[in-house]
């Protein structure tokens, strides 16, 4: 993908050497947005990561806004170890192809 789409931002431009990141991270602008690609990336049969969705009733989230955002707009593409070249191509391609619609 050569361009990142409208509508996302990246928490992170660099990573330090070494890092093997679980996913690669996205924030939705759209709150909602990431249920949704998340669904449809599935029917695709790809797993992406709704990541940190789930609100404890004992947290006073009011007093964590930031917090409250990234639950509701993080997102994640999977870029493991285990996952060859051509599934990271098909994951992107399935993602732009998303995006685009």
């Amino acid at each position: 993908m050569a361009e990142r789409p409208a509508g996302i931002t990246l928490p992170f431009t660099e990573l330090p050497e070494g890092v093997c990141p679980l996913f690669f991270p996205l924030i939705f602008e759209e709150e909602g947005k990431r249920e949704i690609v998340h669904a449809r990336m599935k029917e695709r049969g790809i797993t992406t990561y709704p990541w940190w969705d789930r609100f404890h009733p004992a947290v006073p989230w009011d007093e964590y806004p930031d917090a409250v955002y990234l639950k509701k707009h993080l997102f994640g593409l999977p870029v493991h170890q285990d996952l060859e070249p051509a599934m990271i191509e098909r994951v992107l391609t399935e993602f732009a192809d998303l995006m685009q619609h």
